[in-house]
């Protein structure tokens, strides 16, 4: 008999109980494994609804972000060019100088145009560049930079005004505005979100 005995057929892979496979088996599930801690796992509820609000005030901020970089940027440049071409500066900048003049200003700062130049460069440009600079780093302090900077210029526009009205000036003013409301939803969205 014992020459016709047939040995009992292991266990295939289809007869492995799954509850007791390794981690390594093929027949675990995808469901059933730990993800991967770089696997991005889905989102509840709660979640997408957060990043849902987040939207907005990206596109705030991307918009402050330019305002803030463009103002920096022609402020430091003009600032720059009224500094260097102090006597004789081009672009028409000169002919502002006996506007300047009849500013409530000490005499040795409507000389000629380097003080207005380094104060253009100084509030307006270095203030907006700073606040620009540090959307890459820290967004909530940027915030606080493209606001201070923004009541500057309207201070800055509105003292113009009073003396010798143009249409930079009003130009400048409603960008400050602009800047301003920006910066303030931004953080308005912010401080809702940390809640």
């Amino acid at each position: 008999m014992s020459a016709f005995f047939v040995p009992e057929q292991p266990e295939t892979d289809k007869d492995c109980d799954t509850r007791n496979a390794e981690p390594h088996c093929e027949l675990r599930s995808k469901d059933d494994r730990k993800p991967h801690r770089y696997e991005q796992r889905p989102r509840t509820d709660c979640e997408q609804h957060r990043f849902a609000d987040r939207e907005p005030r990206f596109k705030v901020d991307i918009a402050l972000h330019i305002i803030c970089a463009l103002n920096g940027v022609c402020a430091a440049v003009f600032g720059a060019i009224m500094m260097i071409g102090a006597d004789d500066a081009p672009l028409g900048l000169s002919e502002l100088l006996p506007l300047i003049q009849t500013m409530p200003l000490p005499a040795f700062m409507t000389e000629n145009l380097f003080w207005p130049g380094l104060a253009l460069l100084l509030v307006n440009g270095v203030a907006n560049l700073v606040a620009a600079s540090l959307f890459f780093v820290r967004p909530r302090l940027a915030r606080r930079w493209a606001l201070a900077a923004s009541i500057l210029l309207i201070c800055w526009c509105a003292f113009e005004m009073l003396y010798f009205p143009n249409a930079a000036s009003i130009v400048y003013l409603i960008v400050g505005i602009v800047q301003a409301a920006l910066a303030l939803a931004s953080r308005l969205e912010d401080s809702v979100l940390r809640r």
